[in-house]
């Protein structure tokens, strides 16, 4: 290990830990292959000059290893080294996946979720021909992201639009979220795989420096990309974290930092870039700042993916016909508890959201009822085209679960963060949207929608949210819960908003003496149409409070419901038109406008307007 590596490794552990979240596993690995490119000559770049045209380009696909990538621009003098302590904090250029918008000719592309990067490195290194350029375009792939189909789309068509300036760059380290490749979905041979789809195809060891030098200035065959195979260690370099998927997301504690620090020992001739002393004990996953209601406190806070999972595991038990499916996110949405009761009904699909959701809805075609488990983003987005296709318009009674829905991601970013998803599944016939307020609700939702025929988006958040619903409450799919009446306003919130809906309101009437109803929305579609006309038709004015864009969220659907049926005033709270941050929680909830402070100014800009049109 050079001295030069041991930093390297040295800053993602620092970075990760201050971070209080990231991936360092396969940013560990990843040192050498991005230590040659940048150190050896391998990939033509100029510290100083970033948008130089003649440049190489990088392109990191698995881009949740970008602590790694930041570290080597930072000691190669791209960005500057105090900049690292700003990993994953919210207005940082060094967002949880690198993005473009902050980063410019530094991120060739922005990344996040897996799969996509290929594809754009075979669309640049066209366009360098066309503009008669001579520049290369690496891309770093994880192996368990070649799971995705559209890796081996842009392989194939890198082959046939012989893009011989494209290398492939595979850190293959055996390992993902949810454990080995070979037992997740097994990648290998992915030497012949490349070979089979017409590329030229290398296997090397991944941390020997010669080795990758060799394999990055092989002389370029005049029709064929080349495949780096590059067999790599998790969390390389620090011994008792070696080859082990724990590392993937893993956090050390304090003595775990200090361990592994001493291990890789300081290093001659570099310093350790600066951590602010009030960065040091900061938790992503802190939910200490949320809003509390104040006659709600009795329950402490709770995830709703921790209800969600329980509840399924033991519905599973007794129903037959629920069968579960993941696309390598087993633990994170909780289903793990499912695939260690019911192992014979789990299908681990591996990263591969699209064939996830079509496998999902043949099951359901043969009478199962088959829950998808994933992200928001990786569902709505990823997933849209078979979810339309395959689910919806074949009405096939598949439940889309969700969680890490919204800005409460975090410091993953913006590439992780659904704004859009309810929108997207609201705009789809026959789809059911259930977005449940609290834990306690998470759980009785899962019940309601397994009994219930038809597809099915069940959006839930990631972090411990306030609880505001009785444990074991009813829960109807088409019905709103009227959880205050007031007069003055009605505030109709859905998810983790409905707690600060509830704060809002008893502030407003404590403070201003205007009293609000309040409706949780639950089941932004089928809205609960007779509930929300009549507190509007009483209250004359609406404010609607959602974890999602203004735009063909809750806010629409109501907005369009009364456009129709009863034209009063309406204020939207939501996130406005834009991408997210990387930060925390509660600093994005501030940030974007999501907290009671902001949905009292709008109950008070609602009923001003009301006022205003009685004068």
């Amino acid at each position: 290990m050079t001295e030069f590596s041991r930093q390297i490794r040295r800053d993602i552990i620092r970075m990760v830990y201050q971070a209080g979240s990231g991936h360092i596993g396969g940013a560990m690995g990843a040192v050498e292959v991005l230590e040659s490119l940048y150190t050896t000559g391998a990939l033509a770049f100029r510290p100083d000059d970033p948008s130089w045209a003649g440049r190489d380009r990088l392109i990191l696909s698995s881009g949740h290893i970008c602590a790694a990538w930041y570290a080597v621009l930072a000691r190669t003098g791209q960005i500057p080294i105090e900049e690292l302590a700003s990993h994953r904090r919210f207005g940082s250029r060094l967002q949880g996946h690198p993005a473009r918008v902050k980063l410019e000719n530094l991120v060739e592309t922005s990344s996040g979720p897996l799969g996509q990067g290929l594809s754009v490195a075979v669309g640049m290194a066209l366009g360098v021909r066309l503009n008669r350029g001579s520049s290369r375009v690496f891309c770093i792939l994880g192996d368990g992201e070649l799971a995705e189909g559209q890796i081996w789309e842009s392989a194939m068509s890198a082959s046939h639009h012989r893009a011989a300036n494209v290398t492939a760059v595979v850190l293959a380290n055996g390992l993902q979220i949810d454990g080995a490749t070979e037992d997740v979905k097994t990648q290998e041979p992915i030497v012949e795989r490349f070979r089979a789809f017409g590329w030229r195809s290398l296997e090397i060891d991944g941390h020997d420096l010669d080795h990758l030098y060799d394999a990055f200035t092989v002389s370029r065959d005049e029709t064929r990309p080349l495949a780096v195979v590059a067999r790599v260690v998790m969390a390389k370099g620090v011994s008792s974290w070696e080859n082990l998927a724990k590392w993937h997301g893993a956090v050390p504690t304090p003595n775990e930092a200090r361990m592994a620090l001493d291990e890789l020992g300081t290093v001659p001739g570099y310093d350790d870039f600066p951590i602010p002393m009030e960065q040091e004990e900061v938790s992503m996953s802190s939910s200490s700042g949320m809003f509390r209601p104040g006659n709600r406190a009795a329950e402490a806070p709770r995830a709703m993916r921790d209800a969600f999972g329980e509840t399924l595991a033991e519905i599973g038990e007794s129903n037959e016909r629920l069968v579960v499916l993941t696309a390598d996110l087993a633990e994170a949405t909780r289903v793990h508890h499912f695939a260690e009761r019911c192992p014979d009904r789990f299908f681990q699909m591996g990263i591969s959201e699209n064939d996830m959701i079509g496998t999902a809805s043949g099951l359901a075609l043969m009478g199962k009822i088959p829950v998808a488990a994933t992200f928001a983003i990786f569902a709505a987005s990823l997933a849209n085209q078979p979810i339309r296709l395959s689910t919806a318009y074949n009405r096939a009674n598949v439940k889309i679960c969700v969680s890490h829905g919204g800005v409460t991601v975090g410091a993953d970013g913006a590439t992780h963060q659904a704004f859009e998803d309810i929108a997207l599944m609201r705009m789809l016939p026959g789809m059911t949207v259930v977005v449940p307020a609290d834990a306690n609700e998470a759980s009785s939702a899962t019940r309601a929608i397994l009994e219930y025929e038809g597809p099915v988006y069940l959006r839930l958040g990631r972090i411990p949210t306030p609880i505001v619903t009785e444990r074991g409450a009813p829960f109807e799919i088409d019905r709103a819960p009227v959880l205050r009446s007031g007069t003055d306003a009605a505030i109709l919130a859905t998810g983790i908003m409905v707690p600060a809906a509830i704060e809002a309101a008893e502030r407003l009437s404590t403070e201003e003496a205007i009293e609000s109803t309040i409706l949780n929305i639950h089941t932004v579609k089928p809205l609960d149409i007779e509930t929300i006309l009549c507190a509007a038709e009483r209250c004359r004015c609406i404010v609607t409070v959602e974890e999602h864009s203004i735009l063909g969220g809750l806010g629409g659907a109501v907005s369009e419901l009364l456009g129709e049926r009863l034209p009063v005033p309406v204020e939207r709270v939501g996130v406005r038109d834009t991408f997210g941050e990387s930060g925390e929680p509660d600093r994005i909830l501030k940030a974007y406008g999501l907290t009671p402070g902001t949905i009292m100014q709008a109950v008070r800009r609602a009923v001003g307007r009301v006022h205003r049109d009685n004068d």
